[in-house]
C-alpha cells in the first residue's frame, strides 16, 4: 500500500492538553505507525506539519502535503478532549472507502488499551476528511482529560493497533526492517555534502557532476525526510537535521533529486 500519515496540529498551534499532551502523544504514535508500516513493506509519506501558526494554516499545510501524493489511504492521528473516554475514528461518510479500516482501527485500539470503543463516526465538517483527495480517516486515540484513558495510554500499543487495523493482519512489534535498494527507479532525495557533487576531470579546475551511481554507491545509512524520500549520506551531522530541508543553512549540504536510468 501507499499511505499518507500525519499527526494533528503543529508545534506552534498545539492541540488539546490535560493529563496528556495531544501534540506530544500523537507524534509518538505517528512515528511508530510509520516505522511499522515501512518495516512491513509499505510506502509511507509523513505529512505532519510543525510550522503552521494558526489552525487554518496547519490544516492547509497538512492537506497540501497529503494531496501531493496519490495514495491508498490518508491517516490523521489525534487525541480527543471534552471529558469522554475511549477511542473513535472519523470518516467523511458511510460510503467512504476508508470505512473498513476505520472500523478495525477503533476495535483494535479499544482492545489493545482496554478502553471504550466509541466506534466509527461520520463528519462532513472536518477539514482533513473534506479536502483530501484519497480515502481518509481521522483517529481520536483516547481522551487527554480522562484519568482512565491516561492510566491505560500506551503510544506503542496504540500505533500497533492502528497498523493492524490498516493492514487487517497481525504485525510483529519488532519487525526486521526490509533492506532499501539504491537501484530503485523511483525519484529519490539524496542528502550529500556539497563537496561530493563534483569530481575533478583533469588539471586545473575542470570538474563534472558525478553520476547517480557515483553519488550513491557508498550509501549505507539512510533515513526519510518528511515527504517520505530516502536521505542518503553518512557525512552529515544527523543531530542537526530534523527532516526539514528549508531549515538547513545555506552551503551546509546540497539536496539533489536524481532519477536512475
Amino acid at each position: 500500500m501507499i499511505i499518507n500519515v500525519h499527526a494533528g496540529h503543529s508545534l506552534k498551534c498545539r492541540g488539546a492538553s490535560g493529563l496528556l499532551d495531544e501534540v506530544n502523544e500523537d507524534r509518538a504514535v505517528k512515528n511508530r505507525v510509520i516505522e511499522l508500516l515501512r518495516a512491513n513493506g509499505h510506502t509511507v509519506y509523513d505529512c505532519t506539519d510543525d510550522v503552521g501558526k494558526t489552525q487554518n494554516a496547519n490544516l492547509r499545510n497538512i492537506v497540501r502535503k497529503c494531496n501531493d501524493h496519490k495514495v491508498d489511504l490518508d491517516v490523521s492521528i489525534h487525541l480527543n478532549a471534552g471529558g469522554g473516554t475511549g477511542t473513535e475514528v472519523y470518516i467523511y461518510s458511510d460510503s467512504s472507502k476508508a470505512k473498513d479500516e476505520a472500523t478495525r482501527i477503533a476495535e483494535k485500539i479499544s482492545n489493545a488499551l482496554g478502553i471504550r470503543n466509541r466506534c466509527v463516526k461520520t463528519s462532513t465538517k472536518l477539514y482533513v476528511l473534506k479536502k483530501t483527495k484519497s480515502p481518509a480517516l481521522l483517529v481520536e486515540c483516547c481522551f487527554v482529560d480522562n484519568a482512565i484513558d491516561k492510566v491505560k495510554w500506551n503510544a506503542d500499543k496504540c500505533a500497533k493497533a492502528i497498523v493492524e487495523g490498516i493492514l487487517n493482519k497481525s504485525v510483529n512489534e519488532h519487525p526486521t526492517p526490509k533492506p532499501q535498494s539504491n537501484t530503485s527507479n523511483a525519484l529519490g532525495t539524496y542528502m550529500i555534502t556539497a563537496s561530493d557533487l563534483k569530481v575533478r576531470t583533469g588539471p586545473g579546475m575542470k570538474y563534472r557532476v558525478k553520476t547517480h551511481n557515483e553519488l550513491t554507491k557508498d550509501a549505507k545509512a539512510h533515513d526519510y525526510d518528511r515527504d517520505g524520500c530516502i536521505n542518503y549520506g553518512t557525512r552529515v551531522t544527523v543531530s542537526k537535521f530534523d527532516g526539514d530541508w528549508a531549515k538547513i543553512p545555506s552551503g551546509w549540504v546540497a539536496k539533489r533529486c536524481l532519477k536512475k536510468v
